[in-house]
């Protein structure tokens, strides 16, 4: 009899686990029994365990967490805009070019890249010569050999490479713009150029 009470008992508190303990104790309190009710008490003790312990978060759901932060943060994180380049502005402009202008392209011609560059950049313009055609003033030659020619346009060029060119006061010539900011002279009418560069 005491056997089937102890079973009946663990029984019953095994179908019970979720009920209030006030009522699971009055139960264990009715066996007459010691040992079963000590056993009875243990049972209570041990499923009291059972619930209070909180389950440990799975590992895969720690990963998933993980997985949805670091695939969110790049959204949260807004690109930075790319500052524009600053526009070119008066100071840019070398001092060599102060008083030039495209509207006198004679003025302009024979300057270097940079200076037409920098002309065309402060005035909004692209008037720029590819040729130049113009009377000789003075001839001088140079200790070097080559000549440095004056023109009539006030302008002044000097040869830049060993080549001989007839060239004297009053003959007409032509300058042209070559590639890479070269210039070749030559006398009108002639084939034969030389490359210069000016001087003035």
């Amino acid at each position: 009899m005491k056997l089937c009470n102890f079973v009946f008992c663990i029984t019953l508190i095994s179908a019970n686990v979720y009920a209030q303990s006030d009522s699971t104790l009055a139960l264990c309190r009715q066996i007459a029994g010691d040992v079963e009710r000590l056993a009875c008490y243990d049972a209570l003790a041990d499923e009291a365990r059972a619930v209070e312990i909180p389950p440990a978060q799975a590992p895969g759901s720690v990963a998933a967490a993980a997985q949805a932060t670091t695939d969110a943060a790049p959204e949260s994180v807004a690109a930075a805009p790319v500052p524009e380049p600053p526009a070119p502005t008066e100071s840019s402009v070398s001092s060599s070019t102060q008083g030039v202008s495209l509207d006198d392209p004679v003025d302009l011609f024979g300057r270097s890249d940079r200076e037409i560059r920098d002309v065309a950049v402060r005035e909004n313009a692209g008037n720029v010569l590819d040729r130049l055609e113009a009377a000789v003033t003075d001839v001088t030659e140079l200790a070097s050999g080559r000549l440095a020619v004056e023109l009539d346009n006030g302008q002044r060029w000097q040869q830049t490479e060993s080549e001989r060119i007839r060239i004297k006061a009053n003959d007409r010539i032509e300058i042209r713009r070559g590639r890479l900011g070269a210039y070749f002279l030559k006398k009108v009418g002639t084939n034969r150029s030389v490359r210069v560069k000016r001087v003035l």
